[in-house]
């Protein structure tokens, strides 16, 4: 009898790295398509892969559960090299460490339009309603959470001013709120006032518009190949923010040095 269950336990186990290996090409394919300009289509994926496009939906209903599992395959990435990028510098300069996370951030869009397009824009299904946005994938939470944590490492650190509290939008504060529970329920836990809440998704926002106007092309060519005015949006939030100029001239320096 054991040496049964021994045979069905492992016949489960093949079955599922089998489907496992099967979403990983899915995803795979997906993101070349993506990247390459071609239609992401299940059927057009489910032909690279000998399939069926019925034979798909066994992994993913519909077009829009797709795009879903496409942004949540790229933002795992992305955050992972952003946090790579942050570690690279001791815990304690938490300017370095926040600097080199939105560099490592802005190189990757840059390099990857089409990823950066699906995950942070509004993608639309062939009938135009608007598909999941990538927030209510999980790892869209950590992601968020890892720029909020850096900043208020900033704000212990006394090098980064929360806004006051009467100045955050009354309809803003239950939404911050409940980013803030996400946060915790993900395992990363962030004690801050709603102030600095506020002005790091506010700065958060800003500098991923400044982002896209870039990868669209839209500053020109000069300006985005030398970080003018991403540089320049960089410094504003600092600014407003308290930061020390040469704080942020010195991360930014040492940052490129290393690269």
């Amino acid at each position: 009898m054991s040496g049964a269950k021994s045979a069905s336990g492992a016949a489960r186990q093949r079955r599922a790295e089998r489907r496992q290996a099967t979403y990983d090409e899915m995803l795979s394919l997906a993101r070349d398509a993506l990247r390459e300009g071609r239609p992401v289509s299940l059927r057009a994926i489910a032909a690279e892969m000998g399939m069926t496009a019925p034979a798909l939906y066994r992994y993913v209903d519909s077009h829009a559960a797709l795009q879903e599992a496409l942004s949540a395959s790229i933002l795992d990435d992305v955050l992972v090299r952003v946090q790579e990028a942050a570690s690279a510098w001791p815990a304690q300069r938490h300017g370095h460490r926040l600097v080199a996370s939105l560099v490592a951030f802005r190189n990757w869009a840059l390099d990857r339009p089409e990823e950066f397009r699906l995950v942070f824009g509004r993608p639309r299904d062939p009938q135009g309603s608007s598909l999941p946005m990538p927030g209510q994938v999980p790892i869209a939470v950590s992601f968020v959470c890892h720029f909020v944590g850096a900043v208020a490492d900033l704000h212990r650190a006394g090098t980064f001013a929360a806004a006051p509290a009467e100045q955050v939008p009354e309809r803003a504060v239950a939404s911050l709120q409940r980013l803030a529970e996400m946060c915790s329920e993900q395992g990363r836990p962030i004690e801050a006032p709603v102030g600095l809440w506020w002005r790091a998704v506010t700065y958060w926002v800003m500098l991923c518009g400044v982002v896209r106007m870039e990868i669209d092309g839209v500053p020109g060519a000069a300006l985005v190949a030398d970080g003018a005015m991403f540089w320049e949006a960089v410094g504003v939030c600092g600014e407003a923010a308290g930061v020390p100029a040469e704080n942020l001239a010195n991360a930014r320096a040492d940052i490129a040095a290393a690269a």
